[in-house]
């Protein structure tokens, strides 16, 4: 076995010891090596690991350490690497280890320690940092976002004093300046909204209850129709069944889709866009579909990651919040979202939600 140099062997993520046979009658080893993360699997320095015989420094960590010697002479007589697993450890915290050994030569073995994972940290402390993590993180944006908020609105006080100062005598450059600062401004405004509502969002339960999808998606799509007076819509609503789950959030996911499905299908002489829905077993698939610009599958993965975008800003204005939150929403429904498109042929989601006798709060 080719050995790689020591100031490597300092740098990987596994504990490595090198032992060397000192009597085989016996039998005994010695360690000649460890590296930094063996030391601290040891909990101590690596250099008073060495010369040390291999029980001295196994004996501790190990309930039944006494068979080890015999295992590491077998494992170096083998010329073959060998595993040894479950070796039950003396710290609680530890429930068990692998022991990998890889010949070097006739009388030296590296032997390599891989603990389970709760030795790095506990099950029960890696849940309750993790806990802290996601608290941390939702302060973090909800502080943000807030704190954004009174910067954006002085700006578009400035914006609006700019706009009502503009007469016949204001440059062009000037004129398309303010409007460009104005847009900007609301943009940002737009994505602090939704970010504030994707973080609060996150540690919401659904208050389930029966609702008619059909009238809500009329309603949504009579509304988002008025934002759009000079955009030819042709609507095919199937009829759509009653559903079960949060009304107020299922809302925002037809508002993001329906929105999506006439934004991006602006740019034709009509848009076409259908929604109708489909009975399963257990639960119920509704879909949306239009004849808009569509996407590249190969970016099928993005479309529900927060601020993801397939198109540029200068084509198609959002902030890339929009698609996440109702996966999310979805997800907290315990159903499926999920889309597929062609580039120019525009694109079709699909997402389901349980029957009200299969739902699970």
């Amino acid at each position: 076995m080719n050995l790689l140099p020591e100031s490597v062997l300092d740098t990987l993520p596994t504990g490595i010891c090198i032992i060397e046979l000192t009597d085989k009658d016996l039998p005994a080893f010695r360690c000649i090596y460890a590296n930094h993360r063996f030391g601290q699997l040891m909990h101590t320095h690596p250099d008073t690991i060495r010369n040390q015989l291999v029980q001295a420094v196994l004996e501790n960590l190990f309930i039944e350490w006494t068979s080890l010697p015999s295992f590491f002479l077998q494992a170096l007589h083998s010329h073959q690497e060998t595993e040894f697993q479950q070796l039950a450890a003396q710290n609680p915290e530890i429930k068990s280890f692998k022991l990998i050994c890889k010949p070097i030569d006739d009388l030296r073995l590296m032997i390599q320690i891989h603990p389970s994972p709760e030795f790095d940290l506990p099950e029960k402390d890696c849940e309750t940092r993790l806990i802290e993590i996601n608290q941390e993180l939702e302060q973090f944006v909800f502080s943000i976002s807030h704190d954004l908020q009174a910067p954006i609105r002085h700006i578009e006080t400035y914006v609006k004093i700019l706009r009502d100062s503009i007469n016949e005598n204001t440059p062009d450059d000037w004129i398309r300046i303010i409007s460009k600062i104005s847009g900007a401004s609301e943009r940002v405004s737009k994505m602090i909204g939704e970010l504030l509502v994707y973080s609060r969002n996150r540690n919401a339960l659904p208050q389930k209850t029966e609702f008619d999808a059909y009238e809500l998606v009329l309603h949504l799509a009579d509304d988002i129709s008025s934002f759009h007076p000079d955009q030819k819509i042709e609507w095919e609503i199937q009829p759509l069944p009653v559903c079960f789950g949060d009304r107020n959030m299922i809302t925002l996911v037809w508002e993001n889709l329906i929105s999506n499905a006439v934004k991006f299908s602006g740019k034709k002489e009509k848009s076409i866009i259908k929604i109708s829905s489909v009975e399963h077993v257990n639960e119920v698939e509704f879909s949306i579909s239009d004849n808009g610009v569509g996407f590249d599958m190969r970016f099928v993965d993005k479309l529900f990651h927060i601020f993801h975008r397939l198109h540029a800003l200068r084509e198609f204005h959002g902030t890339g919040i929009g698609l996440a939150l109702s996966s999310r929403i979805i997800g907290q429904h315990h159903g499926k979202i999920w889309a597929h498109s062609k580039p120019g042929e525009g694109a079709t989601f699909h997402f389901t939600l349980p029957h009200k006798g299969d739902f699970t709060p």
